[in-house]
């Protein structure tokens, strides 16, 4: 097994973590290693797509962001931003899946991977993931599945997908609160190793 590259739909993920009450806080190397099924030292570069949220209407959303991606940064995740219009109080993306598609598939010419996962469900994403495949490139995709949507437009395009699980950000946790819930007990997590 050669290395893993590593290409998360980081709006959606973040809205994921976010909307199911979980804390930034975590340990993605481990966390995505151990999604992938290989081991921290194999995994590649890590590229996280989101469109921030703008600064002028959301000031306060925007400095939350800023320090999610000086963590991420931390860990050694590349951050690549997009650009978000807010269109009658919703947001629109604009050059997320466009930059992710086309890193995701020049990384795969230029041999910088020999396999790849993908943290999305986004049906956008299928083309790309159908041509690394003709090159003979192992995809992996993974991500939330939700009981009100269940579609999942990328899980028949990659070789594999992988339900992201409440276990598997539970485990990783560096610092934060646990839900309540489905997620188990609530506990308090403080510098935890994983």
């Amino acid at each position: 097994m050669g290395v893993t590259a590593v290409f998360i739909d980081g709006g959606a993920f973040f809205d994921g973590l976010h909307a199911q009450g979980f804390s930034l806080d975590l340990d993605y190397r481990a966390l995505l290693a151990c999604i992938a099924g290989v081991d921290p030292s194999d995994l590649g570069a890590i590229r996280f797509y989101i469109a921030p949220f703008p600064e002028g209407p959301y000031p306060n959303k925007s400095k939350a962001h800023e320090s999610f991606f000086e963590l991420l940064a931390e860990q050694g995740v590349i951050v690549v931003k997009g650009i978000t219009e807010v269109r009658d109080g919703i947001f629109v993306e604009r050059n997320v899946e466009a930059a992710l598609a086309t890193d995701l598939v020049a990384g795969a010419f230029r041999k910088d991977f020999e396999e790849a996962l993908i943290l999305s469900r986004r049906e956008a994403f299928a083309p790309a993931v159908s041509v690394l495949r003709e090159l003979g490139l192992v995809v992996k995709a993974a991500f939330f599945s939700y009981g009100f949507d269940p579609t999942n437009g990328i899980a028949d395009a990659a070789c594999s997908f992988r339900k992201i699980s409440s276990q598997d950000i539970i485990s990783y946790t560096r610092r934060g609160t646990v839900p309540k819930g489905v997620h188990g007990e609530s506990v308090q997590v403080q510098n935890k190793k994983a």
